[in-house]
Parts: structure tokens; C-alpha cells; sequence
């Protein structure tokens, strides 16, 4: 039995979401110009909103995505499309067929991919920038929309629906009003990460997915993903989770679905990964959120996040936290030169010769090398007796500004579990075109507890730091802005709004492993926390 239908029955994704904040972009607004004389005596109907390159945000009754064009009654009354023709730049006008009719303040959406059914149009859409025009029945220009060049799955469109301001967006609204505001990005993907946000995901994974997956954890099976309406199938979903958080299938388990498993680039708003954490080391649902987003403030390379109300075949999963997953469109959104090798350090691994063999490949960068003799050459480097005369080559060889920015934010958050006490959760970068590696955070689960020295240390890198006078006063001013940064990150503000939303879909669960009031009494251990280590850290330093 096909994957898509059986998916389409789980529970679907909310009619319209927004997301809560996103990065800003600059999008000029080119000037629309209608060929010849518009058609006044006409009912206002107007092309409301466009996406030339929809990969992962509409299907259409086939079960397949295509361009689509959205038009907008803006006229009191309802209006008879028929005989009225859609037309780009370059191809023959296509008209309406009979009978269709648009009622006032209604969208309907024309699918500009030149597939079987009545609302098909013989044409298609580039991205890469062109106008559409709608013609009423005597040939007269009533409507012009023209956009420039757009990523896949963005939309251009008017907002709000009907208005004069036009812009790139990724809430693309099909068949519904748009927004006032469209937002700024026009990365697709920031639709997976709203700031302090909840997605709902809905998996299918069929019974024989579900028994092999009992028997045989680290594979993956077929099975199928939906969000916001977009359901895709056959995904690979397999288990994840570390030492102290891998769980069986039947039990609260991360999920690693691999989106391109079975079908080459299949890609969900550019992502090819997903990545669903569990939050069992952490009750109060912030750790991992909270420290993040530090990183990224500090330029950090650190993922996005959002909590996801998480579904599988129709029933209520729990309360999960979609981690981006650190890959080669990862490393392109926060490197220059992103073709390099991605490690990752297994636990207990350090960046000494005797583990380099040890050490996880996550990323073969094409422009870089495959013996991993780049790896060596840096733990040959720290193997040396740290001494001031080192630190250019130091400084040559690692982004030190980023990674004591990295270390300096364990220490902030005391993640214990990382790199700098723990010499495990975390990544190294090696770029190519600098020859630089950078030092990246990942499994912040175990943080905001406990508090240990920042200079009791037991990572190679950290050590051989601290053991040059000038870098290890670098350090320091790191963990004084990152200092900083703790406090201007308002945790008190993030739980605020967070909290309330996350407890009943936590309650719910109904394979939670720690009680609701578990969870209160981490919210308010992981605040406290916020209040006062980044002042006893400043004391610390300065002591």
C-alpha cells in the first residue's frame, strides 16, 4: 500500500502558522506593469501570491508539488472565472475553465505545472524572476504580479492579501489570507526553527518498521513524515540517542530521519535531516534551547531549535526538540568555505595522535583531505609544550575567537558532558581555504547544573591554552562576554513563554520518564542557575 495516503490520515499540521521570529533580509519590490489599459469595468480579482519553485510546501490532488499561483477576490460579490487566462512572459495564455467560481475575500490556488485536472495551467513558473498576468475574458490585463529571483520553496506575494506591499516570504498562505507582515527571512528552513517555538510533526511507520526497529536499533526504516500539510514518503526513520538516553522504539526514543534515505534530494523546506531529541536528561525543556542559543548569539556554530508536538500514526507521541542537524547545508549557512571535514568526537576522545583514528567522520569535504592528515598535523601541534613563542602558530591553526567563545559557553552553562570537562559531545571543522579549525558544541542535554572550575579542565585544546599566558587571558574575556550574553538572553523570559505551552503536552506524555512536578522543580533549579553563575564565573575570572 502506497505510504502517502495512509500518512495523509494522521492528524495534520495547523491550518496557518507564523513563525515567531526570524532573521532579516532585504528583498527590493520590483514595479508590476500590467499590459496595456487595466480592465476597470471588471470584478477586482488579483494574483495574490506565487511560488515559483514549491519543492516541500504544497501538494497538490495528486500527491505531487509544482508551482501554483494564488488568486485573490478582492470585489464584494462573487466572481465567474471562467473564460479568464492566466499568462507568464513567455508562453500562450491559458484560460479558466467554466464553472469556476471565487466568492468575496477568497483565494484559490492554479497550479502552474502543466499536469492533468481543471486547475492546471499549461505553464510554469521561474524562480529565478518573471511576471504572471490575469486576463479577463475580453483580453484586457486585470491583474500583474512580478517577482525577482526567489530560493526554492519561498513565495512572493501581497500583504496582506490584496495589498500594495509585495515581498519574499516563507509563511507562504495558499488558499488563505495573508498575513499584514511576511516576516524577513527567506531561508525555507527557518520555518522548522521558530525563536522559542513549537512545530507539530506527524510519522508513519508501518508495523514491520516498527518490529525491525525493535529488533535491530541503529537502521534505518521506511516510513513517512508530514508538516504543515506537506506529507513525504518513503523517508528513512531510525532511532537516535546516546550512552544514558537511547531508548527502544516502545519506549521514549529519539528519532534520525534521513529525508533522502530512499529518494535522492528529497529535501522538507532544504533540510535533509531531522533530527528529534527526547529532552529525558532534561525535565525543565530548556538546556538544550537555552544553550543553543547562546552559541549562535556569540557566533558560535550551534543549531537551530524548536520544541515539536510530536505524532505517529495518529496518535500523540510526547514533546520533543527538533535539533538541526549539524551536515554539509549546516556547514554552508555558517562557514565561508563549507568543504571541509566534518569529526566528531566520540566519548573520551581528545585531539591527541594516539585517538585520531577514534574520531567520527560526519562530513568528507570535498576540497579536503581524506587520510586524515590535516588531523594529525593539529594533534602533533598540541602534543608540543605549550609556550608563548606558539601562539601564532596557535592562532593560525584554530579560530580561536570562536572556539574559546565555544569553551567559554560550556563554562557558562556548565555542560559538564562537552568538551572541556567531558572531552565528549562536540565537533571539529577543519576549513580548507584558512586552514582553521573550529571547535562546535553538540548534546547540551547535561547542562545549567552543577558548577566546576573553568580551569579545571581536561581537553587537550583547552589545556594547551591555558598553558600559554596570552591565550589563556583570551579565554578569560571570553567567558566575561559570554557572561554577559547569559544575562541578556533572559532566561526568566524564555520560561515564561515557553513553559506554559510545553507543561500539558509534556503532562500528556504518556512515555515521559519524570513527573510534571519533576519538571517545575527543573524549571526553577535551571532559573536559579541563570541568576547566579554568571556572576560567580565573573568572580571566578577575576579572583
Amino acid at each position: 500500500m502506497p505510504l502517502l495516503p495512509l500518512l495523509a490520515a494522521c492528524t495534520p499540521a495547523p491550518d496557518a502558522w507564523e513563525p515567531a521570529g526570524v532573521p532579516t533580509f532585504d528583498v527590493s519590490t520590483p514595479t508590476d506593469e500590467p499590459r496595456g489599459a487595466p480592465a476597470s469595468t471588471w470584478p477586482r480579482v488579483l494574483v495574490n501570491e506565487v511560488m515559483p519553485s514549491n519543492r516541500s510546501v504544497l501538494l497538490d490532488e495528486h500527491g505531487t508539488t509544482g508551482d501554483w499561483i494564488e488568486l485573490y477576490n478582492a470585489a464584494s460579490h462573487e466572481v465567474d472565472l471562467g473564460g479568464w487566462s492566466l499568462a507568464d512572459d513567455d508562453d500562450p495564455d491559458w484560460e479558466i475553465p467554466a464553472g469556476t467560481t471565487l466568492g468575496p475575500g477568497e483565494h484559490l490556488v492554479v497550479w502552474a505545472d502543466g499536469d492533468e485536472g481543471p486547475l492546471h495551467a499549461s505553464f510554469s513558473l521561474s524562480r529565478h524572476g518573471e511576471s504572471v498576468t490575469l486576463f479577463t475574458p475580453d483580453g484586457r490585463p486585470a491583474d500583474t504580479l512580478t517577482w525577482p529571483e526567489l530560493p526554492k520553496d519561498v513565495a512572493w506575494g501581497r500583504f496582506p492579501s490584496g495589498g500594495v506591499h509585495r515581498a519574499a516570504t516563507i509563511v507562504a498562505t495558499p488558499y488563505n489570507a495573508n498575513p499584514v507582515d511576511p516576516g524577513l527571512s527567506t531561508d525555507p528552513s527557518d520555518a522548522l526553527f521558530p525563536w522559542r517555538g513549537l512545530i507539530l510533526m506527524d510519522m508513519w511507520l508501518p508495523q514491520e518498521g516498527h518490529d525491525r526497529l525493535l529488533e535491530h536499533d541503529r537502521i534505518k526504516v521506511e516510513g513517512g513524515l508530514g508538516f504543515e500539510g506537506m506529507y513525504l514518503a518513503p523517508v528513512g526513520i531510525g532511532i537516535k540517542g546516546g550512552i544514558g538516553t537511547r531508548r527502544t522504539i516502545d519506549e521514549k526514543c529519539g528519532f534520525k530521519i534521513g529525508l533522502d534515505h530512499y529518494v535522492p534530494k528529497t529535501r522538507l523546506r532544504g533540510m535533509e535531516h531531522i533530527t528529534l531529541n527526547t529532552m529525558v536528561s532534561d525535565p525543565s525543556s530548556l538546556h538544550e534551547s537555552l544553550t543553543y542559543a547562546l552559541f549562535r548569539d556569540a557566533d558560535v556554530p550551534a543549531p537551530r531549535t524548536a520544541h515539536v508536538e510530536l505524532w505517529m500514526n495518529g496518535e500523540y507521541r510526547g514533546l520533543y526538540l527538533h535539533i538541526e542537524s549539524v551536515d554539509d547545508q549546516f556547514l554552508k549557512r555558517w562557514f565561508d568555505d563549507p568543504n571541509g571535514n566534518l569529526y566528531e568526537g566520540n566519548y573520551g576522545d581528545d585531539i591527541t595522535v594516539a585517538q585520531i583514528d577514534d574520531f567520527g567522520l560526519d562530513e568528507q569535504g570535498p576540497d579536503d583531505v581524506t587520510d586524515r592528515s590535516e588531523l594529525r598535523a593539529l594533534a602533533e601541534f598540541l602534543a608540543q609544550p605549550p609556550s608563548e613563542a606558539l601562539m601564532p602558530e596557535l592562532e593560525r591553526r584554530v579560530n580561536l575567537d570562536r572556539t574559546l567563545r565555544m569553551f567559554a559557553g560550556e563554562v557558562l552553562t556548565a555542560h559538564w558532558d562537552g568538551y572541556i570537562w567531558g572531552r565528549n559531545n562536540y565537533r571539529l571543522y577543519h576549513e580548507p581555504s584558512t586552514d582553521q579549525w573550529t571547535v562546535l558544541p553538540w548534546g547540551t542535554d547535561n547542562t545549567f547544573e552543577g558548577r566546576r572550575d573553568p580551569y579545571q579542565v581536561s581537553g587537550q585544546m583547552i589545556q594547551f591554552c591555558l598553558g600559554i599566558p596570552t591565550c589563556a587571558a583570551r579565554y578569560d574575556e571570553a567567558m566575561l562576554e559570554m557572561a554577559d550574553r547569559m544575562d541578556a538572553l533572559d532566561c526568566q523570559a524564555w520560561a515564561d513563554e515557553v513553559v506554559p505551552r510545553n507543561r500539558p503536552l509534556f503532562e500528556a506524555d504518556t512515555r515521559k520518564e519524570a513527573s510534571v512536578e519533576a519538571m517545575d522543580d527543573s524549571v526553577a533549579s535551571t532559573l536559579a542557575f541563570c541568576e547566579e553563575w554568571p556572576q560567580t564565573v565573573r568572580n571566578l575570572v577575576h579572583r
